[in-house]
């Protein structure tokens, strides 16, 4: 049994706009594509529901909190990394070393390092 129609949803995340496009136009054509060679009677629609910005930390405002974070916690606590389209992985964080008591910890070094003159 075939059915007549199929939804597929897909999460697309880039580190720039031309990538991005880039991307979605290959979706475009490898869905048409499979679509034309199976005989599909009608075209699919490809439909773009929601999108996020992508998030560019300001220079100076990262560099002020990793010095704070250099200064209270031992070196192999504080690094720096390339960016990431991370956010399935948010469920293992409790998983991992005394979490609340590490983000908790941060949020204090930060805020005061942020409000110091």
């Amino acid at each position: 049994m075939i059915p007549d129609e199929a939804l597929i949803k897909l999460n697309v995340r880039t580190f720039n706009e031309e990538v991005r496009k880039r991307v979605l136009a290959a979706i475009a054509r490898i869905v048409n594509a499979e679509a034309n060679a199976s005989g599909a009677p009608k075209p699919p629609e490809i439909t773009t529901l929601g999108r996020y910005g992508m998030v560019t930390n300001d220079a100076a405002s990262t560099k002020r909190i990793a010095e704070a974070f250099r200064k209270h916690l031992p070196a192999d606590r504080v690094k720096e990394t390339t960016p990431t389209t991370a956010s399935e992985d948010f469920g293992s964080f409790g998983d991992e070393r005394p979490t609340l008591e590490t983000g908790v910890e941060t949020l204090v070094v930060a805020s005061l390092a942020w409000l110091a003159e």
